[in-house]
């Protein structure tokens, strides 16, 4: 899970390096734009995806995180 995490971190940095190297040759390719564009729509499509798998349903209520008996219960949604 780590190594996710700092590729996250990293990838707009080495795209950011990689669009600037480009620019100084004349330019990026038709097929790096393409491709710049079709990555920001499967990643706008990811994220609107999981928002809408972890939210809780309109009726639900959230039951915050507590400390119990030296265990932390995870918050979570109930039925209300």
């Amino acid at each position: 899970m780590r190594w996710l995490e700092l590729g996250l971190l990293a990838a707009p940095a080495l795209a950011f390096a990689a669009w600037w190297f480009l620019a100084r040759r004349g330019g990026p390719s038709a097929r790096m734009v393409t491709a710049a564009v079709l990555g920001l729509v499967v990643m706008v499509s990811a994220l609107v995806w999981l928002s809408e798998r972890r939210s809780l349903g309109r009726s639900d209520v959230y039951v915050p995180a507590i400390w119990q008996n030296g265990h932390l219960i995870p918050g979570h949604g109930r039925d209300g």
